[in-house]
C-alpha cells in the first residue's frame, strides 16, 4: 500500500481486505487530490451515523493544531441515510471513502 509517497506494509489475514484499502485509498486520492498529498502529522477520526445537525458543529469546533502539530478531520460515516456525510463535507472534514452499507 502506498501513502503519499511513502510505502507501508500491511498483512492481511484475507486479501480482499487489502483490495478495500487500496480502492479506498484511490477513491481519497481522486477526491482530493494534494489535500491528501498533505496531510498534517495528525488526523482527529470521527465516525459518524445519522449525525446530520451534529457532525458540522464538531467538525468546526475540533482544533486546528494539537500539542503544536497541525490536525486533520477524517469523518467515517458509513450507510448514513441523512445528510451526515454532505454536512461534514461543507464543514471542512476529508470523509473516508463512503460505503452504502454500514461496515462498522
Amino acid at each position: 500500500m502506498t501513502w503519499t509517497g511513502r510505502t507501508v506494509t500491511t498483512r492481511y489475514a484475507d486479501p480482499a481486505d487489502a483490495e478495500l484499502d487500496d480502492a479506498a485509498l484511490e477513491t481519497m486520492r481522486a477526491a482530493y487530490g494534494d489535500r491528501m498529498a498533505k496531510l498534517p502529522p495528525v488526523a482527529l477520526v470521527i465516525a459518524a451515523y445519522n449525525e446530520e445537525g451534529s457532525i458540522g458543529p464538531v467538525v468546526e469546533h475540533l482544533p486546528a493544531t494539537a500539542c503544536g502539530l497541525g490536525t486533520a478531520v477524517i469523518v467515517v460515516a458509513d450507510g448514513c441515510a441523512d445528510g451526515t456525510v454532505k454536512e461534514a463535507d461543507v464543514a471542512g472534514a476529508i470523509r473516508a471513502p463512503r460505503y452504502v452499507w454500514d461496515t462498522g
